[in-house]
Formats: structure tokens, C-alpha cells, sequence
């Protein structure tokens, strides 16, 4: 995850990647709770 968020923020060069990066963090966090939810459920 660390390597996604200093190619944005090297690319980008100013806020806007950096908010990019941290949605996208948040937006995998939220995916893999999701899917661990449903696995346990499954279970």
C-alpha cells in the first residue's frame, strides 16, 4: 500500500494525489471488511 501512495504523491506532486491515495486506502479497508464479514458469515 505504501508504494500506491508515494507513486501518487510523486506524480501528483500536491493534494490532490494524496487524497486520491487516502481514499483509495479507505476504500480497500472498507472492501476487505466487507468481504471478511461475508466469509464469516458464510462460515
Amino acid at each position: 500500500m505504501e508504494d500506491i501512495c508515494s507513486l501518487t504523491f510523486d506524480n501528483a506532486k500536491h493534494l490532490e494525489g494524496l487524497n486520491a491515495c487516502l481514499i483509495f486506502t479507505l476504500h480497500l479497508g472498507a472492501v476487505e471488511r466487507d468481504y471478511g464479514s461475508r466469509l464469516g458469515a458464510d462460515k
